[in-house]
């Protein structure tokens, strides 16, 4: 009776029988742990090899295969044959997991990804069919819990989601930029600026030197769609000002400005896709052609040494 009740539900029937499962579950936490150091060090292909591994060992194990997912859907942004056969897979898995998974938070990751891969292929109708199935942002855990929590435990969320929130408008700023014109969507763009300089009164940008690094490529980019040379020049500059703050950042930092100081930022837990340098992602954007026509001005020959 077992093997059958066993094969209906693909489990183990060392599972029903409970035998080693606080062993599994221990060495399922290391693998866990391991992949979540892993990503921090942006070593996705690393994270990638380890998982599927792992699951060979423990193939019913859901918290694997989102993470697993993860990897998947890192490697699905390139326009290459091996970004097209991991669009593929990665539908499958999450597909997979939609079928077969009760857990919520892998079922939303998994309708997330999905959302995200099909959008990439063009596949419009199926991404917006899976988006509104999704819940309100206002249904939110980050929302709910302003009602949830009391004293410092609530300050500390509230900061935590007006970091979100920045967030939130960095990813709007940058899409919306996409849909601008040439020369005129540095204007889009600069409006994140604004605000992160009113959230971050003292400077103590942290993290966001990076995603300040990001914007002003972008700014760079379209004054050299419109061939503004000094404009163009000065958004590379600050490029790749925050682009060297952030990479210098090993410790831990407090926040000091006012309505972020509850908190920290740790380079060591930030989790990455990609173990490029700051500085490397600007270097890589220099190369593009169109900014050859300012390639041989003394001034951008600075901004490369």
């Amino acid at each position: 009776m077992l093997p059958i009740i066993a094969s209906i539900f693909e489990i183990f029937v060392d599972e029903l029988l409970n035998v080693d499962t606080f062993k599994q579950q221990e060495e399922i936490k290391r693998i866990v742990e391991q992949d979540k150091v892993l990503w921090s060090q942006g070593k996705t292909k690393e994270r990638e090899l380890i998982l599927r591994e792992s699951i060979k060992k423990f193939p019913t194990n859901f918290e694997l295969k989102s993470l697993l997912l993860n990897t998947l859907y890192f490697q699905t942004a390139e326009e290459t044959e091996e970004g097209k056969q991991y669009q593929i897979e990665t539908i499958e898995l999450a597909n997979y997991i939609l079928e077969k998974c009760l857990i919520d938070k892998y079922r939303y990751s998994a309708m997330q990804t999905l959302v995200q891969v099909y959008s990439w292929q063009h596949e419009f109708d199926k991404a917006k069919e899976i988006a509104n199935k999704m819940p309100s942002m206002w249904s939110s855990k980050e929302k709910l819990m302003d009602f949830a929590l009391r004293d410092d435990e609530l300050v500390k969320h509230l900061q935590e989601n007006i970091v979100r929130g920045i967030e939130w408008f960095n990813q709007t700023i940058i899409r919306l930029s996409g849909e601008g014109v040439d020369g005129e969507k540095s204007k889009i763009l600069l409006k994140f600026v604004k605000i992160i300089e009113i959230i971050f009164e003292n400077n103590d940008y942290g993290f966001y030197n990076e995603r300040l690094s990001y914007i002003y490529l972008h700014c760079a980019l379209d004054s050299a769609m419109v061939k503004k040379i000094e404009e163009t020049l000065n958004y590379l500059r600050l490029a790749k000002e925050h682009a060297l703050v952030y990479d210098e950042i090993k410790d831990p930092i407090h926040y000091t400005s006012f309505l972020i100081n509850k908190m920290i930022f740790d380079p060591n837990k930030s989790l990455r896709s990609s173990n490029k340098s700051c500085l490397d992602i600007v270097l890589k954007y220099i190369e593009y052609k169109q900014f050859d026509f300012i390639r041989e001005h003394d001034e951008f020959k600075k901004i490369l040494k």
